[in-house]
């Protein structure tokens, strides 16, 4: 696979700057492509926020992962004792180890050195187990909001072309594992409900286009308007 799937997302070009400058020095392609959510605040459900996306290939992410967590263990040798992690309880540091993609690669890395230093026993054998573990969590596949696909049929038998907007996402939309995979995010019962809405959306339009008296100036509207 050739394509480049995203390995790690930033807020500022500052925080991507020091990880491109590592993957150069180690002949690993990328690319950086910055996104602004579409959405409303208001439909989106929380406050959108422009991103800084670090793609890289696939195959690449176990390399990109060894030298950067390389670096990392050479910069907690010089980490001040007032760093947060050290306030937190084992708990809530094995929580990392358990959820390292809700965190920093740095910050999961101290927190597998507090717990060994703490005495807790983490070797690679356990570590890699737990991190298969969380990987088959997270390709779990979602079911779609029904009230979405409600929509969805709803606008496509209206003709408007929204019904796309809805249907065409529930059934390519992929995301992007920990190791690199790429999965579906959609269960395939919320898949099939995409293409039935995508292919009505395409049937009823086609119709609205066929039978329009005025063919040359119709517009079919985002919500089956017909101007």
């Amino acid at each position: 696979m050739n394509d480049f799937v995203p390995f790690q997302s930033f807020f500022t070009e500052d925080e991507v700057t020091p990880i491109i400058e590592i993957l150069k020095e180690n002949n690993i392609n990328y690319k950086i492509e910055k996104f602004k959510e579409p959405l409303d605040p208001i439909l989106a459900g929380e406050i959108v926020q422009n991103k800084i996306f670090l793609k890289i290939r696939p195959n690449d992410f176990q390399k990109a992962n060894g030298v950067l967590d390389k670096v990392i263990l050479n910069n907690i040798m010089t980490l001040e004792k007032d760093y947060y992690l050290f306030t937190f309880t084992n708990d809530e540091l094995f929580e990392i180890i358990q959820k390292p993609d809700e965190w920093s690669r740095q910050d999961f890395l101290i927190a597998r050195k507090i717990l060994n230093e703490r005495g807790a026993d983490l070797p690679d054998e356990k570590i890699n187990a737990i991190k298969t573990s969380r990987i088959k969590e997270l390709a779990k596949q979602e079911s779609g909001d029904i009230l979405w696909i409600i929509l969805g049929y709803v606008l496509a038998l209206l003709g408007g072309i929204m019904g796309f907007a809805i249907g065409l996402p529930f059934i390519f939309a992929k995301k992007t594992l920990p190791d690199g995979g790429r999965v579906y995010i959609y269960n395939k019962s919320t898949r099939s409900h995409g293409k039935y809405i995508a292919i009505l959306t395409g049937i009823v339009v086609a119709i609205n286009l066929f039978f329009n008296d005025n063919l040359k100036f119709t517009f079919i509207g985002f919500f089956g308007y017909t101007f």
